[in-house]
Formats: structure tokens, sequence, C-alpha cells
């Protein structure tokens, strides 16, 4: 498959990604270390360890006192003021013994207009460097920041729509193209077992289980299943999320109050029912829930078709396949066109 690839600097998971830290807000403090050095030229900002007291960078030199707050989320509204206020007290703490003059909050969302006011009346003179600063920042240093954004493969348009035909047939298809054209959307797809972005065009009005058999048609999945095997019953299914809320598949994306910049994820689930009603869940690579209950001979003959669904639907991709991978968060993107 033909790959356009392209870089786009959201300042969030999956397309943000620091491997050698331990999480999330770990990396974002450590990107901000490296991107300030590059564009204070200077290699004196070090990382403090904990406890920071609301000082997680410092620059001796210019006795300037940094603080990193991070949303995983990446959504502007999820900024919360008061961790910032708070960080700021305790730095007010160590200001004698570190001997900070200015105090810098770097965070890599928007603050709306109400949390900075209350950033700023609880840290009087505190400097706000928040995503627009970083993403230029990005944009002035692209090779020494490229590891830290996964690339943004986009799905050709050909290979969508033989997907839809596969699925549906040439008038969904036809149909669904004028949808998309009159009001296009993109969506965004992590596959972890790629380790890469996929980006794909498609009508926020299409029907989220529509959705889902095209996207099971596009990445080779198996459809859904459910078999008898040894009195248990075993299902194999695939959904779309948002956050932890299920969509319900005879709404369109719309209906289910999608908006642009909404982040899904795409599933694919096993679950055995035995005879006596337990019910045990694996979806993806998260710990399964509830025990099988069965004889071991018998659980070993499920377990043996669950793996054999699961490595059909995860395992038997190559290269020149897409896939789902590991759960995948799938944003919606308002198109330029």
């Amino acid at each position: 498959m033909s790959e356009c690839a392209t870089v786009e600097y959201h300042l969030y998971p999956p397309f943000f990604v620091f491997p050698e830290e331990p999480s999330f807000e770990d990396g974002w403090e450590a990107f901000c270390c490296k991107v300030l050095k590059l564009v204070e030229a200077r290699d004196d900002i070090v990382r403090r360890k904990p406890p920071e007291s609301g000082v997680d960078l410092y620059c001796g030199a210019t006795r300037t006192a940094y603080q990193c707050k991070s949303v995983e989320c990446g959504r502007t509204g999820a900024f919360d003021p008061r961790k910032a206020a708070e960080s700021f007290r305790a730095a007010l703490r160590v200001k004698n013994e570190l001997g900070w003059d200015t105090y810098v909050l770097c965070t890599n969302v928007d603050l709306t207009g109400s949390a900075e006011a209350k950033v700023r009346e609880a840290a009087p003179g505190i400097h706000i460097r928040a995503r627009a600063y970083w993403v230029s920042l990005c944009e002035r240093f692209p090779d020494a920041v490229a590891r830290n954004f996964r690339q943004l493969i986009r799905i050709p348009e050909n290979r969508a729509t033989a997907a839809i035909w596969g699925s549906f047939g040439r008038r969904f298809a036809d149909e669904l193209r004028t949808l998309s054209a009159r009001d296009p959307a993109t969506l965004l797809l992590y596959s972890r077992q790629h380790d890469r972005v996929y980006s794909l065009s498609i009508s926020l009005d299409i029907r989220t289980g529509d959705l889902v058999r095209v996207l099971v048609k596009l990445f080779g999945l198996p459809r859904e299943l459910s078999r008898a095997v040894r009195g248990a019953r075993i299902i194999l299914s695939h959904g779309l999320a948002s956050g932890a809320i299920e969509l319900t598949p005879e709404r369109t994306l719309r209906e289910n109050g999608l908006t642009d910049r909404s982040i899904l994820t795409f599933w694919t689930q096993t679950q055995v029912i035995t005879p006596n009603g337990a019910v045990s869940t694996t979806s993806l690579n998260r710990a399964a829930r509830g025990d099988m209950g069965l004889p071991p001979e018998e659980a070993h003959d499920v377990a043996v078709v669950c793996a054999e669904a699961i490595q059909s639907a995860f395992t038997s991709f190559d290269r020149d396949t897409l896939d789902v991978g590991n759960a995948l968060p799938v944003e919606i993107v308002r198109s330029d066109g």
C-alpha cells in the first residue's frame, strides 16, 4: 500500500511519544527540558529529582524555575488551574533556597480565559507557555523533535472505498461518498502493532455500526462470531467507544455526540460465557475479567479457541496490511476542504 506520511504536532498521545520515560507526565517534562535547551541555546537547564517542590526544571544561570503541567487527553478544558496554583505555592517555599526570580508554567494545552485568570490570580507574575508556544518550537526544530511524534499515514481513498464496497456494495459506497464530500471529517486511528497513526476521511453522518463494519473489512479482521465449545459460548465482537462509553451502533457518529477532535477507541474483544453463567472478557491486551469456572480440560479447549480468535484478529497482519493493533484511539478532525 502506497503511503503518504505527514507529521502533525499534537502534544498528547498517541501522537506525542517519549519512549524512555515511564509516563506521559515524565515524557512531557523531559520534552520541555530538551526543547528549552534548544531555544535558549544552553545546556544548564536541569530536571529536578523528587520532591520537586513545584519546580520541575531549573536554570541557575538565569534564575528561572519551570513547572511542567500536562493534560494527557489534550483537551483545553481539562487543564486544572488549582494544580498549577498548588505548584506555585510549593515553589515559593523553596524560592530562597533555589534563588529563582522567574517562574514559568509549561503546558501542552491552551488555557481557557477563566483558567488563565485563576492561574494568574494565584501566581502573580507567572509566565505561561502553552500549546501554541511549543508547537512553534517544534516547527522551528523539526529534526530535533521528529522522534517524539508518530507519523500520520493517510489511508488512500480507493482502499477505503474498496472496504465499503466489500462490506455493503457499490450503492452504499456511492451514498457515503456523497455524504463525505458534503461534510468531510478525518478519523485518526492509532495502531500499536505498527506504532503508527492512520487517517481516514469519512462522514460523521455514517451509522456507527456501519463504520465498525467498514473498519473490520479495511483491517482484515474476522467477522463477529458466536461459537459453542464444550458447553461454553465464545463471542468475538467489535465496537467503538468514547472514553468509557460504548457508542450506540444504530446512531450516526454525530448522533452519538461526536464533535471535531473527539477521541474514540476501536476495540475488539472476546467473551467466554460458561454453562454456569460466568463471563470472562478479554479486550485486546486488557486483563480478562471473571473466572471461567470450568474444569481444566474444558477450560483449555475454550482458551485455545479464544487464542485462535485473538491471533486471527491481531497477529496475522503483514506490513502491507492495515491493522488495529491494540485499542485504537480515533480522533475526529474537521477537514479544511
